[in-house]
């Protein structure tokens, strides 16, 4: 099969085109044009890029057993200089884990700004993103769906993003890094989607 001609369909940033093992990653979700991968398995310590480094986060934790605070910073892949971009402060009673988003914000506990939806049971959280845009991560078998702030049990509305966990062969090597798929039109709230992401991928592991 012939690639696609770039001049009819010009890509985005962060929007390289998809080998067949991204398309089996996707699984139907062509509109998730940018394609984050994770360098290692830490919800601690990783970087998350594009392919073309376009789109590029550190995520860094100094200490993880102690007063741990995770810090997330936006890189510029030219001149390596780093923006902030949100910290998590962890506590063992995941209610009081405190997170804040850019300079200008202040800490605030998990709960305040990741809520639950229907119930304690429930494997949805919402949370307002940039210019206060509400979102919904739903929780999957393998990861994670965000979508508006929509009810959407059958997963019949496109998804925003998709979180796929990383992939293991029979000898526990990664074969698959962790992977996140986004739709250009959520961009803007970037930040606050990884930020989410984190927090509900470590709960999800301390299960």
């Amino acid at each position: 099969m012939s690639e696609p001609d770039d001049r009819a369909n010009p890509r985005r940033p962060g929007s390289p085109r998809r080998s067949g093992s991204e398309s089996s990653i996707s699984g139907g979700t062509e509109h998730l044009t940018v394609i984050l991968k994770f360098t290692n398995n830490s919800v601690f310590n990783t970087v998350i890029s594009s392919p073309d480094n376009d789109i590029m986060y550190k995520v860094s934790t100094p200490n993880i057993y102690f007063n741990s605070v995770t810090t997330i910073n936006r890189v510029d892949s030219a001149s390596g200089e780093m923006t902030f971009a949100g910290e998590v402060g962890w506590k063992a009673w995941y209610p009081n884990t405190r997170i804040r988003i850019g300079w200008n914000c202040e800490w605030i506990r998990e709960g305040e700004w990741l809520e639950l939806v229907k119930g304690w049971l429930s494997k949805t959280r919402g949370f307002r993103g940039a210019n206060g845009a509400k979102y919904r991560w739903k929780r999957r078998w393998t990861g994670f769906r965000l979508t508006g702030d929509v009810d959407d049990e059958d997963n019949k509305i496109p998804a925003l993003a998709i979180f796929q966990t990383a992939k293991y062969n029979a000898l526990l090597k990664i074969t698959e890094p962790a992977t996140l798929l986004i739709s250009p039109e959520v961009l803007p709230s970037l930040d606050y989607i990884i930020v989410s992401l984190f927090i509900l991928e470590r709960r999800r592991r301390d299960e």
